[in-house]
């Protein structure tokens, strides 16, 4: 009777220690799984941010010259649709149909993998030049695509004078 008392106290113990241990790691596997999973998401946000950095410098330019091309339609997408119709609807506003995508193109794939608001932004200014150069004039285009064009237009000055501000804060005049 002793000897079993004794085998079953070795097998309590075993398994008690099997299941303390067992804990153990799993606990330990746990914390340092959480670890790698927020250095992972500090990297990847660090890489995104690197990326829009990188493939908004290359935009930048193109932006900036199709904005200087649709700069004359400010006076006009400053008035409300109605406004606008009823002031110049048997004047021919022409739009501009030489817009450049060239390099939204080449990069639009890349900017898809950074899902942040900036890089929505750029999305929008380039629909809005597509939009442009398929409109013939600014008096036939919709009341959704006149206000789609006015939205963006003044997104697209507060976005490039926001990037000129900060390249200038980082890098003063080259």
């Amino acid at each position: 009777m002793v000897i079993e008392s004794e085998v079953w106290i070795t097998a309590i113990s075993g398994l008690s220690g099997a299941i303390i241990g067992g804990l153990a790691s799993y606990w330990g596997s746990h914390v340092e799984i959480k670890h790698q999973n927020k250095l992972r998401e500090k990297e990847d946000l660090e890489i995104k941010k690197r990326t829009s950095e990188m493939i908004k410098s290359f935009l930048i330019e193109e932006l900036k010259m199709n904005n200087d091309k649709i700069k004359n339609l400010k006076p006009y997408l400053e008035l409300d649709y109605d406004t606008f119709i009823a002031d110049y609807q048997q004047t021919d506003i022409i739009l501009p149909n030489d817009l450049r995508v060239n390099e939204f193109n080449n990069l639009k794939y890349e900017l898809i993998k950074i899902n942040i608001i900036p890089v929505k932004n750029i999305f929008n200014f380039y629909r809005m030049f597509e939009l442009i150069n398929n409109t013939n004039k600014l008096n036939v285009a919709s009341k959704h695509e006149f206000n789609y064009i006015k939205i963006n237009q003044e997104r697209l000055e507060s976005y490039i004078n926001t990037y000129e501000k900060r390249f200038m804060d980082l890098y003063g005049s080259i």
